[in-house]
């Protein structure tokens, strides 16, 4: 990247993944004092339904498959509560 991002600071980057090349964003995420952090945490996003996130789901598919059943459990477990 060259630079240090400051507390906040967003930067587009690109990401190489498989001979292929995806545009997205990094964000340093620790921006509030409250929290009392000193080493900073660095964020990388991209769109939920992109082609990034389509690529990652493939590499970790396996990882990705599990997480999908503890979010499915999770969502059941919110509704049986909200019946009661």
């Amino acid at each position: 990247m060259g630079k240090f991002l400051q507390k906040g600071e967003t930067k587009s980057i690109n990401i190489h993944l498989n001979d292929k090349s995806y545009k997205t964003q990094i964000h340093n995420v620790n921006f509030d004092a409250r929290f009392k952090r000193t080493k900073d945490t660095l964020q990388i996003r991209y769109s939920r339904n992109g082609e990034l996130a389509r690529a990652l789901q493939a590499c970790f598919l396996k990882g990705y498959e599990s997480l999908g059943l503890v979010y499915s459990k999770f969502e059941n477990m919110c509704l049986i509560l909200k019946e009661n």
